[in-house]
């Protein structure tokens, strides 16, 4: 559940920032891509793959609801 989010959620953030032309913030974002990694170390690759995925695929309202919403999985 929560491991699943925090991936999922790290990539809907990537994608949002990159379509909206965000660079990110260089110290921040490699922080981040390394506690991403440890979390996805914790899901099989076929679940971390999947958990990206639907992240990217999501927008920003739907990112944002998923952030809120403690159901969603």
């Amino acid at each position: 559940g929560q491991v699943r989010r925090a991936v999922a959620l790290a990539a809907a953030a990537r994608t949002v920032r990159a379509e909206m032309a965000i660079p990110p913030d260089v110290g921040f974002q490699t922080e981040l891509d390394s506690r991403v990694e440890a979390a996805a170390q914790l899901m099989s690759r076929g679940e971390a793959e999947a958990a990206r995925a639907s992240g990217s695929a999501m927008t920003l309202d739907e990112a944002a609801s998923a952030a809120v919403d403690p159901s969603w999985q």
